[in-house]
């Protein structure tokens, strides 16, 4: 790897308060669960992409996802070339909901932003609400990819980061393909917090 980052990208996590994105920068992050863990306002982790012997820093944004929050969105979303529209498998609310993240973000982060849409708690399979078919034909009906994930036990998530971040490099993030990736952490940036 090369001793500094070549690049910054960008990357947001968007959707409902509670359905995991927090659990999921933290496995990535730390490779740890923390079950008690929540977003007041906005935090921003970092972690280092090796893109054919390029080191690559992404920014990863995280936000608790409550309405009163929303307010700081353009802000948030101001820059971004990729972002995970998570959702929680156990809750059918929190997939209807995406849309409308969706849309705020294509309308407010940068050109052609990636999208990749992540059920999350996949290993709560008995509380399950959403299947497969429903989530692959919401993905389809926004043009995403998808994927399944379980921040508990680190189940894709590393995948579902590297699958924006090939989407963002295929797109001209980079100019090149991201087929081999290796992640590795980097120290968290201060948390921000939001008074709206």
């Amino acid at each position: 790897m090369t001793s500094k980052p070549v690049e910054h990208h960008k990357v947001v996590l968007i959707g409902d308060s509670t359905v995991g994105k927090t659990q999921l920068i933290t496995r990535l992050t730390k490779n740890r669960f923390d079950a008690q863990g929540r977003t007041q306002g906005i935090e921003v982790s970092s972690k280092t992409v090796s893109v054919n012997k390029a080191d690559v820093k992404v920014q990863i944004w995280d936000t608790c996802g409550q309405e009163q929050y929303r307010c700081v969105s353009a802000p948030y979303f101001r820059g971004a070339l990729g972002a995970l529209a998570v959702f929680d498998l156990t809750s059918r609310k929190s997939l209807q909901s995406l849309q409308s993240w969706i849309e705020e973000v294509r309308s407010k982060a940068a050109p052609n932003v990636q999208i990749v849409l992540v059920g999350a708690k996949d290993d709560l399979q008995t509380e399950r609400q959403v299947n497969p078919a429903e989530a692959q034909s919401f993905a389809a009906s926004e043009a995403v990819d998808y994927i399944e994930t379980s921040a508990r036990t680190g189940h894709n998530v590393e995948a579902a980061f590297a699958l924006v971040m090939r989407k963002v490099v295929a797109e001209g993030g980079l100019g090149r393909s991201l087929n081999s990736i290796s992640l590795s952490s980097v120290p968290n940036r201060p948390k921000l917090k939001c008074k709206c």
